[in-house]
């Protein structure tokens, strides 16, 4: 057994691997816990290195183990209940892969993507999530927008008065898929009408949080669309 000096966090993602709290919270750790120790240890210098200009906390942890080959660590920015993921595999090299890339560009790339469609004739707004883990270092918007095969979701949004009707609806989904299939992503996407909303400043509402949370059932329509 080792005694070992442990911030908070690392106690924390200790216990969510094991179950020997008490011996946790003293420094007192087995081969096998110490060897976890390392991994977290790794897997936040990568975070910090990777992603300096952001507040990241671990907050789960599944260590590599004889049935599973890599750790798994999920975290979060500060200020933000959105969890990503983390994942580490010890070996002759060690490779890590995530899903926080995006994060950087996010909002450049929604932009963007509503730009797109306003050409094609379609006022909306977008919101996208690239769900996928990659080893890649994604160091511009161009880097993440031209990965054109990455797979990504994008919810797009079109606020109107009243509730449209299906050649409406069908025309501006229509106009949104040729929107994706002439930039070529790769997307799952989904096309939501939002009407009679009291706050119409598309800019302030949490439009993912709207949709997912079922806040007002009756006030939206949707249609799914994918492009390979």
């Amino acid at each position: 057994m080792h005694k070992m000096n442990l911030t908070e966090n690392e106690i924390e993602l200790l216990k969510y691997a094991y179950t020997d709290d008490d011996r946790i919270e003293e420094g007192l750790l087995f081969d096998y816990q110490v060897e976890a120790l390392h991994m977290i240890r790794k897997c936040s210098v990568y975070l910090n290195v990777r992603y300096p200009m952001y507040n990241l906390t671990m907050v789960s942890f599944l260590p590599q183990d004889k049935k599973r080959n890599y750790t798994e660590i999920h975290f979060r920015n500060e200020g933000s209940l959105v969890t990503y993921t983390l994942r580490y595999k010890m070996g002759e090299q060690d490779t890590f892969s995530d899903n926080f890339y995006d994060v950087p560009f996010e909002k450049e790339y929604d932009k963007r993507i509503e730009k797109e469609l306003k050409k094609n004739g379609v006022e909306a707004k977008a919101y996208t999530v690239f769900p996928f883990l990659i080893s890649d270092r994604i160091e511009n918007f161009d880097a993440l927008w031209n990965k054109k095969e990455l797979g990504r979701n994008t919810e797009v949004f079109i606020l109107c008065d009243s509730m449209p009707n299906e050649d409406e609806m069908n025309e501006s989904l229509n106009k949104i898929t040729e929107v994706f299939k002439k930039l070529g992503f790769n997307t799952n996407g989904i096309l939501y009408y939002l009407f009679d909303l009291e706050n119409k400043d598309m800019d302030n509402i949490s439009l993912d949080s709207y949709v997912r949370d079922r806040e007002n059932q009756k006030n939206y329509v949707s249609l799914v669309f994918r492009i390979m």
